[in-house]
Order: C-alpha cells, then sequence, then structure tokens
C-alpha cells in the first residue's frame, strides 16, 4: 500500500454506514455536488406533486364537476407524496476524515467493526 492521502466519506444508507475514500482535498466537492443533486430531487418532486394535484383538482372540476371530491383526491394526494418520501439524506455523505494516509484508513475501519472501505476513484 502507498501512503496516498485521502478524505474519507460515510454514507448512512439501509444497510448501514459505507465508507468510501476520495484522493485528498475532493470529499468537500463531493459532498456539495451530493447535496444540489439532493436539492434538484426535491425541486422536481415538489413540481411534480403539484402538477398531480392540479390534473386531479382540474379532471374533478371539470370532468366529473365534484369540487368536494377533487379537494380530497387532492389531499390524498399530497399525503401521498408526504408518505412516500424516501429521505434523500441517506444520499449525502459526511466528510469523517480530511488527508489520512489510505493505510491509517484501512486500520481505523478494521477497528471500528463490520464497515466497509471503498474507492470511489474505481
Amino acid at each position: 500500500m502507498s501512503d496516498e492521502l485521502v478524505d474519507v466519506l460515510r454514507y448512512a444508507d439501509g444497510g448501514g454506514l459505507r465508507y468510501v475514500t476520495v484522493p485528498a482535498g475532493d470529499g468537500d466537492r463531493v459532498v456539495a455536488a451530493a447535496e444540489t443533486d439532493r436539492r434538484r430531487q426535491e425541486a422536481m418532486r415538489t413540481l411534480l406533486k403539484w402538477v398531480v394535484i392540479a390534473c386531479v383538482l382540474a379532471y374533478e372540476v371539470a370532468v366529473a364537476d365534484d369540487v368536494v371530491l377533487g379537494g380530497f383526491a387532492a389531499v390524498a394526494v399530497a399525503v401521498g407524496f408526504a408518505v412516500g418520501d424516501r429521505g434523500t439524506d441517506a444520499t449525502v455523505p459526511h466528510v469523517v476524515a480530511r488527508d489520512v494516509s489510505r493505510e491509517e484508513h484501512v486500520t481505523e475501519c478494521d477497528a471500528e467493526g463490520p464497515t466497509s472501505a471503498v474507492d470511489a476513484e474505481q
């Protein structure tokens, strides 16, 4: 193993914690890019929710001629979107170590237990 310096990122997903190494200094850029993607996904999800609600209301008013049923259907769609929120925070990593040697990182992960160190460079 070389004495290459890396930043260590931690992802918390459904399967537990996952550690990823990136070249030293790139950790903050990876986190910023993931945060930007998360915000973009949330904005698209919000837009989709409002488009679906508008379509449901328009259908109920124009075709079914029932404003009350349209209101209930719109509330049901909003609740469905709220319940179906998958929690996109898991896609944003956290920098847990900056400028550490790859050997030091692997040793620390082995000591912590069943976590995995994956190279993002692959």
